[in-house]
């Protein structure tokens, strides 16, 4: 009886936390709004550029240090910033509190990424990635990947959606129905 009880709490804590926050990265009910609030984003993320110009294809990383899903996503948007910057890709990481630590963010991201600060993102969850054009235009709003670790195995729609990018294709694409590990965002400042 000892066994069967140790067995099942066992099982009950390792899907408590290797599972918890395996969820759609825009639950139904808020798909609408994010839908209408992507060209609001847009507009923000324009504003962090100098002279509201963009000079190359920017991804934006939508990144919450205290979201359990960012460990398997931190290594992902690292090895995109070391493929891409070299193909004129250029990377804003905006945190999700104020107070990052400067050397932890060039450890985990490197020296080519950019950190910015947004008040009051209308985000439905994270780690997310938008994706705006030499014209600023939003080509790709969602999570990177899906499935339980945010790899680029599962999906890679960033990586699509750059790849079309770069040999001049136009993408649009709001993705909101993937489900992967993610946690709520809830307008953070």
């Amino acid at each position: 009886m000892l066994v069967m009880t140790w067995l099942v709490f066992t099982a009950v804590a390792f899907w408590w936390f290797q599972f918890k926050n395996i969820q759609q990265f825009s639950p139904q009910e808020n798909r609408q709004a994010a839908f209408f609030q992507a060209g609001g984003l847009a507009e923000q993320l324009m504003a962090l550029q100098a002279g509201g110009e963009l000079a190359a294809i920017t991804v934006v990383h939508f990144w919450d240090p205290g979201c359990q899903c960012s460990r398997f996503n931190n290594a992902h948007v690292a090895d995109l910033v070391s493929e891409y910057t070299d193909k004129g890709v250029r990377f804003v990481i905006v945190p999700a509190v104020n107070d990052v630590d400067q050397q932890e963010f060039v450890e985990l991201f490197g020296v080519d990424a950019r950190l910015a600060r947004m008040n009051d993102i209308a985000m439905p969850s994270s780690p997310a990635a938008a994706v705006l054009d030499k014209d600023g235009h939003l080509a790709y709003f969602g999570p990177y990947s899906s499935g339980a670790n945010c790899g680029s195995k599962a999906g890679a729609y960033v990586e699509k959606v750059l790849e079309k990018m770069l040999v001049g294709d136009k993408p649009r694409y709001l993705n909101m129905a993937a489900v992967g590990c993610f946690c709520d965002w809830e307008n953070r400042g």
